[in-house]
């Protein structure tokens, strides 16, 4: 349980929000209560409004699907984890009414190494915030590696693509959804 939940934290790190297309109907919903065994799907249905991103209100929906699938080894113990994310999210500044949507989309492939560490792949739309219409105002799209040691220390590694730095996302972020 506790690598699903690192594992699901750092795949909520890479993306912020992570939304989803439809799976294929035989395809069960993952128990929210313990580590799948199968291919499942996770669906992500979450509206809420939050006032640390930016220090004023944003409305926050996300909405998607996350499909599932564990590796095992031989003797039954689990190698990895992937992760198929289709997710989109839109932030509204709840006074300005300006909305920015978001998308991820790609593959995380988490490893689980012997010293009890994480090895993440993570490839594909992390971040491609427009605003507007059209216009892409933050991006980070390509392949990342994310190494998560037993203490839950992360580091990250980016390997190609276009990557903005992710300390750039709150000043552009919150001053689109301000108005500013």
């Amino acid at each position: 349980m506790r690598r699903l939940v690192l594992t699901l934290t750092a795949v909520a790190f890479l993306g912020l929000l992570v939304v989803a297309p439809s799976a294929p109907a035989a395809l069960p919903e993952c128990p929210p209560d313990q580590p799948p065994d199968s291919s499942c799907v996770i669906t992500i249905d979450d509206h809420f409004v939050d006032d640390e991103l930016c220090g004023f209100d944003v409305a926050i929906d996300a909405v998607g699907k996350i499909l599932y699938t564990p590796r095992f080894d031989r003797a039954g113990q689990l190698l990895a984890e992937l992760f198929r994310p289709n997710i989109k999210a839109s932030l509204t500044g709840v006074e300005s009414g300006r909305t920015a949507t978001d998308r991820d989309v790609g593959l995380d492939k988490a490893v689980f190494l012997p010293d009890g560490s994480i090895e993440i792949l993570s490839t594909g739309l992390h971040f491609k915030v427009r605003a507007g219409g059209r216009e892409t105002i933050f991006r980070r799209i390509g392949l990342q590696r994310i190494h998560i040691d037993p203490d839950a220390v992360e580091t990250v590694e980016v390997i190609g693509g276009n990557f903005q730095p992710e300390e750039d996302f709150p000043p552009i972020i919150c001053g689109w959804l301000a108005g500013s």
